[in-house]
């Protein structure tokens, strides 16, 4: 979820033919009592605190904030309640709307200085920020399945890749049309299964034509049915016909929700776990010996932690960059921050199987220079994946 979806579009322009946009007062009544419709509370509060924190700054910078009087003291409320129900005590906040936070200021010592007012905006609002992004990060990690198996991948290159992509694009979604980009993605864990479990010199019949990939029911049902013959298999294969039908609702579905775009995506890691071992026959995958085992996860650590400090160190010198323009007078170095950029990059590309969506979005955002004061919080948050990935 986005601070953007916590607006709703008028539907009548204004005069000057500009679309403006209101408060969705009825989510936020309905956040105070429970948790909103297909969404953890966790979703909610990240972004209402961004989005409480930047209409304040707004406020008292520029006087040009979004919400209401009314609307700011219903979002803090909403906030309050929902982070209660995270358990989360504090910090607290010391004002309930736009003119006790102008009253809050004034005692203070923030009259007549709106860095004082950034300031103290951040002392509030960067340890919750914090928190949140803690509590995001342990509910991502565990959020889709795992195999039994000591194996983390199941060795088919493909499959995989794609997995490793669905993981990632779901670790990161938030919308309705994130979530169809899950679907999507089950549908390419299913047809690259379907392509390598699938072979005609096994399972097409005298007469049949190879059916596309795409067809993944019909392939993957041969795979199982030749795999393991009989009625007492028809529940597996029962199972691959139902995980490709998820998958494809999923896809297709007008709005998919955060639970429905998880279940597809478990279900389609546990069918690629259940076609490997079907197709393992007593060998490869499952009997790898502890000694390889070791001395690929030896030279996954070694990589692992290059990339990690490399990261770290680029993410440092982003901050330098960053912090090198104290007002608008000043002139940021760009292409120094490209290139920090384009060098995060590659260091994440090293990170095979390792999710850091916040360091992720620091090395693609466009411009960064353009909304310096805002990457302070997803710096810090970076920060934190990288030292949860060292473990």
């Amino acid at each position: 979820m986005r601070p953007d979806e916590f607006f709703i579009d008028d539907e009548i322009p204004d005069l000057s033919g500009n679309v403006r946009r209101h408060v969705d007062t009825q989510l936020l009544a309905t956040i105070r009592t429970t948790a909103a419709d297909g969404r953890d509370d966790i979703e909610v509060a990240l972004p209402l605190a961004v989005l409480i924190h930047e209409d304040l700054e707004k406020y008292g910078t520029a006087s040009n904030q979004e919400m209401s009087e009314a609307d700011m003291r219903l979002a803090i409320l909403a906030l309050r309640a929902v982070l209660q129900r995270l358990g989360i005590t504090g910090p607290e906040i010391p004002f309930r709307d736009f003119g006790s936070f102008r009253t809050y200021w004034g005692r203070n010592d923030g009259y007549g200085s709106w860095q004082a007012r950034r300031t103290m905006l951040r002392d509030i609002f960067d340890p919750l920020h914090d928190q949140l992004a803690v509590l995001e990060q342990r509910s991502l990690t565990a959020t889709l399945a795992d195999p039994v198996s000591m194996h983390k991948r199941t060795g088919w290159p493909g499959v995989d890749t794609e997995i490793s992509e669905l993981r990632r694009h779901f670790q990161g979604a938030r919308t309705g049309q994130d979530y169809r980009n899950v679907g999507l993605d089950c549908v390419a864990v299913t047809e690259s299964l379907s392509a390598e479990v699938y072979d005609p010199a096994k399972h097409l019949r005298d007469g049949e034509e190879e059916p596309p990939v795409a067809n993944t029911k019909q392939r993957l049902e041969r795979f199982v049915e030749d795999t393991v013959p009989g009625p007492e298999n028809a529940t597996l294969r029962k199972l691959a016909r139902s995980t490709i039908e998820y998958a494809q609702h999923v896809k297709h579905s007008g709005t998919p929700t955060r639970r429905e775009a998880g279940i597809a995506a478990d279900a389609v890691i546990q069918l690629a776990n259940i076609l490997r071992r079907l197709d393992d026959d007593g060998g490869g995958w499952a009997t790898l010996t502890d000694t390889a085992t070791t001395e690929g996860l030896l030279i996954g650590g070694r990589a692992t932690s290059d990339a990690l400090n490399g990261l770290e160190d680029e993410i440092e010198k982003l901050e330098t960059f960053l912090n090198g323009a104290d007002n608008s007078q000043e002139r940021f170095n760009t292409i120094a921050i490209t290139g920090v950029q384009a060098r995060m990059r590659g260091h994440l590309a090293n990170l095979v199987g390792v999710d850091l969506p916040w360091c992720t979005q620091l090395a693609e955002v466009d411009q960064p220079w353009a909304r310096a004061d805002r990457l302070a919080q997803e710096i810090g948050n970076a920060r934190l994946e990288i030292q949860r990935a060292r473990g």
